[in-house]
């Protein structure tokens, strides 16, 4: 492997005791970078689990409009159909109140802006 290193070791002209606390001294130098490379990794991973937790709040967010929008669409369409004003009234208070979601929705996806004011 490096037959040169245990030669190099004898040959230096200080005490065994010496040559033991250098040996300790990498050693632990070389556990601290194990545990540095470690705490990045674990950093990493804690990363993408909050990546994941913040899509999967945003994934509930647009499958509850999704499923606001079908509702919506039915109680309109139903209130059409109808043509009562208390069924025009209640499809008022159902779009005011699918209104109030998708500007709630702006705040969890904050980064997609554009696509909710498209929306």
């Amino acid at each position: 492997m490096m037959p040169w290193l245990p030669r190099l070791v004898a040959r230096a002209r200080v005490s065994v005791h010496t040559k033991l606390l250098g040996a300790f001294l990498a050693i632990v130098v070389l556990l601290i970078m194990v545990g540095a490379t470690g705490l990045q990794v674990l950093q990493a991973s804690n990363r993408r689990a909050e990546d994941l937790l913040r899509y999967q709040s945003q994934i509930a967010a647009y499958r509850q409009l999704q499923h606001d929008t079908m509702a919506e669409l039915y109680h309109v369409v139903s209130s059409l159909l109808g043509a009562n004003e208390r069924t025009f009234k209640a499809a008022l208070r159902r779009l005011t109140q699918f209104n109030y979601n998708l500007e709630r929705l702006q705040f969890v996806a904050q980064d997609e802006a554009e696509l909710i004011g498209r929306v």
